[in-house]
């Protein structure tokens, strides 16, 4: 071989290592373009979620974006139905078919569903798996099938699913990697979707009961003003609400005058934090008659702070009537018991029934002739009966009782809440029975739980608002001096919350908070108490539980909260600061002073992050 063709020779193979250099370098760059724009598609997606009201816009939002690096001509979301096995497609985009919902069965998307697991399957894979009978297939075969579970906490709600007709290799390993991210995406926007249905349904609600209930409810301001009240004033007294929505309580002319300081004075205690009930009062109507109302009331906290006395009022005139009229004659209470909303009894000295009025059908559903000789025992709720065979015994050594509340089962098997009066009946000197009056109060027991519901927590996050928080911590710290036992407090701030409202909105904070609070939730005993005490601000009351054991079940919130970072579900990092503070029996120490020892803590702990 001559110096030329040695030359030649050399030159080629240069050649040859330069183009697979090249290559390479091509490789990288298209792969780093590649990484670039799935991330940038991811951050849109997730920056859609957070931003996005209507699930179809994000839907259709998401398509677009992971359209960008993942083929998503056939691309569709599924919610599965777990009580008739169906799935919903509120979101399908198909060559081939067109779907709104179809039966669960043995479909793929059911399979990955079911067994909450991701699949990338070809066609022949999809053939085995139905062969197999695993799975059974509507519609036409896909060359290529790829889904993935939406998950909620460990809930499957769903799957996210694309497809190829005709392009066996269209989706690879990576792909389902990106479908995973997507796919917590899509279940925290449906998961907020839903927590927002339920909130509007839980507003209408109460709004619809507000517009329509018999009864009167209102609210009184800290100068006696009236707030609001409901519609049902004009059927009890005559005037329209806007005619008294924001009159003083003082000077508006509703009050009989001997009962006007009385409601002053329990307005007062009730924006003090009491809670009111069954107190009664002579009202006048716009015609000029007088009205008896029974009223309970209780404080409305907000941003923990008594703004308003939240109060609901029932139209007892009737009742006081016939009160009135037993004591007139037994002629007319016979004809007032006819009529009475309120069920008129009798019972001989062994407890059977021998008088009911007609009312008693619209309370229990049993007509009157249906219950006269039977035992009035036989209709109480078991665990009631000691209390009402107690109380009874009273009454037949000449006792009147009031307000005695007992629960009776009605005829259909549901229950009823009754407010039993009950006085002797006497002749000669000797008692021969009982007579009395039953009112159904079901529905006042369902509003005053409501109310209490109301001035007790906190509705962003469900703990207990701080007032009352501090109220139980002070019992829980009187109990544990009785048992002479210890007791740890733990105090939670949230790092930077002010930065991700500023930043993404206080819809987001707001979002923060409830997870922490899930967090709390999901480690905390049942016998433990959380309270919010500000915006930020937690407090967790261990009964029984030393510093250290209180320090572990900070390790396990800190622990969830990580593992949710690590996720990278959100744009920013949930930090928090936390503080403890020990009650020990041998070491006297007040409600403030374990408080003010678990802040000083935390702000230690907030001061020990922050950059020097």
């Amino acid at each position: 071989m001559n110096d030329n063709d040695k030359t030649k020779e050399q030159l080629t193979e240069e050649l040859k290592e330069l183009r697979s250099r090249i290559g390479e370098l091509e490789e990288a760059e298209v792969d780093r373009k590649r990484s670039e724009q799935v991330r940038l598609a991811l951050y849109h997606i997730a920056n859609a979620v957070n931003t996005t009201e209507d699930l179809n816009e994000l839907f259709k939002s998401i398509q677009q974006q992971l359209g960008t690096i993942v083929d998503t001509t056939n691309f569709y979301i599924a919610l599965y139905n777990k009580g008739d096995d169906t799935l919903l497609l509120p979101y399908f985009v198909d060559e081939k078919h067109k779907f709104t919902s179809v039966p669960a069965g043995k479909t793929l998307t059911a399979y990955i569903v079911k067994h909450n697991k991701p699949l990338l399957a070809t066609e022949e894979d999809i053939k085995k798996m139905t062969e197999a009978g695993e799975v059974e297939m509507i519609g036409t075969i896909s060359k290529l099938w790829l889904g993935v579970p939406l998950q909620t906490g460990k809930e499957v709600i769903g799957a996210l699913v694309v497809q190829s007709y005709t392009d066996s290799s269209l989706y690879t390993e990576k792909d389902l990697e990106i479908l995973k991210f997507v796919s917590d995406q899509v279940a925290i926007a449906v998961e907020r979707k839903q927590s927002d249905e339920m909130l509007r349904e839980s507003e209408e609600k109460y709004r619809l009961h507000f517009d329509n209930v018999s009864d009167v409810i209102f609210s009184i301001d800290p100068d006696f003003n009236l707030l609001s009240i409901s519609p049902s004033v004009e059927r009890v007294l005559g005037y329209k609400a806007e005619e008294l929505i924001g009159k003083s309580l003082r000077f508006i002319d509703i009050l009989a005058p001997d009962y006007l300081e009385t409601a002053i004075s329990e307005t007062t205690r009730i924006l003090m934090g009491v809670r009111i009930t069954s107190s009664v009062y002579e009202f006048i109507a716009k015609d000029g008659s007088r009205k008896f109302g029974e009223v309970s009331g209780a404080p409305l906290i907000r941003n923990n702070a008594i703004v308003a006395a939240l109060c609901i009022a029932r139209d007892i005139t009737e009742r006081v009537k016939t009160e009135k009229a037993l004591r007139a004659s037994e002629e007319r209470f016979r004809g007032i018991t006819e009529r009475s909303f309120d069920a008129i009894y009798e019972l001989d000295l062994d407890g059977n029934i021998t008088y009911i009025s007609p009312a008693i059908e619209r309370i229990t559903g049993y007509k009157s002739k249906e219950i006269l000789g039977t035992p009035f025992n036989s209709y109480l709720r078991e665990t009631e009966v000691p209390k009402a065979v107690q109380d009874l015994a009273k009454v037949r050594k000449g006792n009147n009782l009031e307000g005695l509340n007992l629960e009776i089962m009605r005829k259909d098997g549901s229950l009823a809440s009754i407010e039993f009066n009950a006085s002797p009946i006497v002749k000669d000197g000797t008692v021969i029975g009982i007579q009395g009056i039953a009112r159904d109060i079901t529905e006042r027991k369902r509003v005053e739980e409501e109310l209490r519901i109301l001035a007790t927590t906190d509705t962003l996050t469900g703990f207990l608002n701080r007032g009352f928080g501090l109220l139980l911590f002070g019992k829980q710290l009187q109990m544990a001096k009785r048992n002479n036992s210890k007791l740890s407090i733990c105090y939670i701030d949230v790092d930077g919350l002010k930065d991700v409202n500023d930043t993404y909105g206080h819809q987001e904070g707001d979002e923060v908070l409830r997870l922490i609070s899930r967090f709390i939730k999901e480690t905390l005993r049942k016998a433990d108490i959380i309270s919010r005490l500000g915006g930020d601000e937690f407090l967790l009351i261990l009964p029984q539980c030393s510093a250290d054991k209180a320090v572990l079940v900070w390790e396990r919130i800190a622990e969830k909260v990580d593992a949710y970072n690590t996720r990278k579900m959100k744009p920013y990092v949930i930090r928090l600061s936390r503080g403890f503070a020990e009650y020990d029996p041998g070491e006297e120490k007040s409600v403030d002073q374990l408080i003010a020892v678990a802040d000083q803590e935390m702000y230690k702990d907030k001061r020990s992050k922050s950059p020097k």
